[in-house]
């Protein structure tokens, strides 16, 4: 069953239960390749990025001598410059240290590391380069390979969200065939009585105040894992005071 073949959401009345209650059918959405936001800023980043690519690509391209041949082609791909001067394995060590700076952004967030390792590995090439080792074929090999990366990564991409959109139109169509209850508001006279707070609630309130209410540079009780992902002490902390305000 196609996408355009699935009933949209059904809702109905249920016949039981509380007064507002109803049932619905849920369907996963068509959902584009790349989400307008998502769409603009890698548009924007790859014209940048397209900008360096020409730049960097034009004293190969010029004929110009070895050194800033090897500076613009190792700003096109870390390791450029240093394939262009027949070392591959400086440009393997560049394209390594240039990934570990990836890394290290991802998780500590120094934004800037990675374009300066970049360029200083651009630089050193240029530096290091010897004209009698250069690989002429370098010139057009590395600008080419970048172009032959970048549509590689839009195919790869596009296969999978074909994939996944085949997974949704087969989730969809067992989806439309199951309705799921929504409740309505409940009576308060009636559902929700208000008593007074039981020994355990107190004592889960109190394990949240004591956590809440020791020194600012004291994190008893806490996760100590990270600061980066969801193990980090804001998380923690927004989700005690959410605790606690409830």
């Amino acid at each position: 069953m196609s996408a355009a073949e699935l009933p949209g959401p059904v809702t109905t009345t249920a016949p039981t239960g509380r007064a507002g209650d109803r049932r619905t059918t849920v369907l996963l959405p068509d959902v584009a390749a790349l989400g307008p936001v998502t769409a603009r800023r890698m548009r924007r980043a790859v014209a940048v990025y397209a900008v360096f690519w020409v730049l960097g690509s034009l004293p190969g391209w010029l004929g110009a001598t070895p050194a800033p041949t090897s500076f613009g082609l190792g700003l096109v791909l870390p390791g450029g410059g240093f394939l262009y001067g027949g070392s591959p394995v400086l440009a393997a060590v560049a394209l390594l240290v240039f990934l570990l700076a990836l890394v290290v952004w991802w998780f500590a967030g120094p934004v800037v590391l990675p374009p300066v390792v970049w360029v200083v590995g651009a630089g050193l090439s240029a530096l290091a380069v010897d004209p009698t080792k250069v690989v002429p074929t370098m010139r057009t090999a590395v600008p080419a390979a970048v172009v032959v990366l970048l549509v590689a990564a839009v195919v790869v991409h596009r296969g999978r969200h074909a994939a996944q959109r085949r997974t949704r139109d087969r989730l969809n169509a067992e989806l439309a065939r199951t309705d799921f209850l929504i409740t309505g508001p409940p009576a308060l006279a009636s559902d929700l009585p208000v008593v007074e707070s039981s020994a355990d609630d107190l004592a889960h309130l109190r394990y949240a105040l004591d956590m809440a209410l020791q020194p600012v540079d004291e994190f008893r009780g806490f996760t100590i894992l990270d600061q980066y992902r969801e193990a980090a002490l804001r998380y923690q902390l927004t989700a005690l005071c959410n605790g606690v305000a409830m």
